[in-house]
């Protein structure tokens, strides 16, 4: 009699392990996901959505920057680079300005953001529109650029003028959102570039 009811326990125990078997593998043969194994770095964007990442590249040694000191003849100067986030994904990027070396100003300006493998990807490249130099700072998350805009009765080193164009991410660059004329706070004195980072004259 023991002997019967032990065999019958012991058949309804690997009874129920089977349901519970099916029923953990939806039972229709479907496979269950795997759980994420820790330590790992999720796949997708956020793998190399890294906020600095561009701080931690060779801007000097990007094509793109040598070939533009090359065309302009100026130079590569690490500490008027300027990072912030200019199109609003929580990512830097870098505002290199190519400078003169000279009264001059800057020569250029280059958007860079941070791509794959360690290259960089062009977001902007402004070159001003006179031989008065450019100048580039961020102001509310938006890269704005200042040059001379002489007038007519101006002398060479001293406008009158200055435009100052508002760029804004449009999804794929930097497009110009607004361009307007302010008076040379110099009252049509020789410009001085305002210094990196401060918020242009309104």
């Amino acid at each position: 009699m023991l002997r019967r009811l032990a065999a019958a326990t012991a058949a309804s125990a690997a009874l129920l392990a089977a349901a519970s078997s099916i029923a953990c593998s939806g039972g229709s043969g479907a496979s269950r996901t795997p759980s994420p194994v820790a330590g790992t770095v999720p796949a997708g964007p956020t793998a190399t959505a890294v906020p600095d990442a561009i701080r931690r590249l060779d801007l000097q040694g990007a094509a793109v920057v040598q070939q533009l000191v090359r065309d302009t003849g100026g130079q590569f100067v690490p500490r008027d680079v300027i990072y912030a986030d200019v199109t609003g994904d929580g990512i830097e990027e870098a505002i290199v300005p190519i400078a003169s070396g000279g009264s001059q100003g800057d020569l250029a300006v280059i958007v860079l953001a941070p791509g794959d493998g360690g290259a960089t990807t062009v977001l902007a490249s402004i070159r001003p529109s006179s031989a008065g130099g450019i100048t580039a700072e961020v102001a509310d998350g938006k890269l704005v650029t200042t040059e001379p805009r002489p007038g007519p009765d101006d002398p060479e080193c001293c406008p009158s003028t200055l435009q100052r164009t508002t760029y804004a991410w449009d999804g794929s660059k930097l497009a110009i959102a607004s361009t307007v004329d302010v008076p040379n706070p110099g009252g049509g004195g020789k410009i001085t570039p305002s210094p990196r980072g401060a918020t242009p004259p309104a």
